[in-house]
């Protein structure tokens, strides 16, 4: 799972292999890409992640409350998997649902408020 730490915004990566963590970047790339089709977001909000994913980084979170979000969030994925939704939904879902770490908003409404701030400036 790839998670925002200011938004909590997330995708959850499914049918990894050992291959793919050769060329984990491309593969990440590749996923969110199909994520954000699915995503309902913006087409200018689109293209600046996609610009903003020449390169980027990652690495563990020291932050607590991102952390026990994204416990949360393995249970809810856990749980809407088991009934059927596809990983589409799934990551819709995720980011559809309030957070107290984030001040009881939507990290999908989040991560559209960064995006505008980020194209605008």
């Amino acid at each position: 799972m790839l998670t925002n730490n200011k938004t909590l915004y997330s995708f959850f990566l499914f049918g990894l292999i050992a291959d793919n963590f050769k060329h984990f970047e491309e593969v990440v790339r590749e996923i969110v890409f199909k994520l954000l089709i699915e995503s309902g977001l913006a087409q200018s909000q689109f293209e600046k992640i996609l610009e903003s994913m020449e390169t980027f980084n990652y690495s563990k979170t020291s932050n607590r409350n991102v952390i026990a979000s994204m416990n949360d969030m393995k249970k809810q994925i856990e749980s809407y998997l088991e009934m059927g939704d596809d990983i589409y939904a799934t990551n819709k879902k995720l980011n559809k649902t309030l957070y107290k770490t984030i001040g009881y908003n939507y990290p999908v409404e989040l991560f559209r408020e960064m995006l505008k701030r980020e194209i605008i400036s």
